[in-house]
């Protein structure tokens, strides 16, 4: 039984080692190469970004199915109403940066 045992749990962190690797080697530093994505693409989380601070910031991180997926924010304004922000999420995989649409951010939460 104790065979078993060591046998199924050498065979999870082989599993593990294989299927998280890439995410949690990238986890550290995502947040900032996400952001430097965004910059170097021009690529604005909001529609209407508040022109006197339109600075992109990390909203949140996590780790979905062996990817690291960033939550990139950044203020808007719109009719004269600021103080809210739009984000847009940014997934790290696979050697990729991509930024999923909306209809494909339902996967990544």
């Amino acid at each position: 039984m104790k065979k078993l045992i060591a046998a199924g749990c050498l065979g999870f962190a082989v599993y593990a080692v294989y299927h998280w690797s890439d995410a949690l080697f990238h986890y550290g530093n995502a947040g900032s190469e996400c952001l430097k994505f965004f910059e170097d693409t021009k690529t604005n989380p909001s529609l209407y970004p508040d022109p006197n601070d339109n600075k992109l910031f990390i909203v949140n991180q996590w780790i979905k199915d062996g990817n690291v997926v960033v939550q990139v924010g950044q203020k808007t304004k719109k009719n004269g109403v600021s103080g809210y922000y739009q984000s847009q999420l940014c997934v790290i995989g696979s050697g990729q940066i991509k930024i999923p649409s909306l209809l494909q951010e339902w996967q990544y939460q």
